[in-house]
């Protein structure tokens, strides 16, 4: 029977817009600074930063990644996405689903990019799939924004 490649990724299309759809309606906001808390600010940044990298790379350790490497680089990539992508994204278009979304699709390619590359695989790595590098970057992603919005909303609010 013929495999039909459109439903690899229908769950994991359904999770994201699930996920994301709650992001909206939690009616927070961890993407851009705070004006009068910039420390509490850039703590809750930090927080969610490092709490995306160690989800995701959790997440990998089962996909045959080598973790060390991996997650110095989901630290690097994390850090210059939240510059590069979630400050400007969220200036011009004001949307947190935009962000959000921007955000996944970016982390899903970077990681199947990272899992190419021999510094970057373990000895039991034997490739690693689309899905399962959205997933991950879902995984990190969710949680980073949940605690990063329940951070701002005790510190910030």
């Amino acid at each position: 029977m013929p495999h039909d490649r459109r439903n690899d990724l229908t769950k994991p299309m359904l999770a994201v817009a699930l996920v994301l759809t709650f992001a909206a309606t939690a009616q927070a906001n961890p993407c851009g600074p705070h004006p009068t808390k910039f420390v509490a600010w850039t703590i809750v940044v930090i927080a969610a930063l490092f709490l995306e990298v160690f989800v995701t790379t959790g997440f990998l350790l089962f996909s045959g990644l080598a973790v060390v490497p991996t997650f110095f680089a989901l630290v690097l990539a994390n850090a210059v996405s939240y510059l590069g992508i979630v400050l400007p994204l969220f200036a011009a278009t004001g949307s947190v689903w935009s962000v959000e979304g921007a955000v996944i699709v970016a982390k899903t390619g970077l990681i199947k990019l990272l899992s190419m590359f021999g510094p970057f695989q373990a000895d039991t790595f034997a490739g690693l799939k689309w899905r399962y590098a959205l997933l991950s970057a879902l995984a990190g992603n969710a949680g980073s924004y949940y605690v990063g919005t329940l951070l701002a909303a005790s510190q910030i609010a």
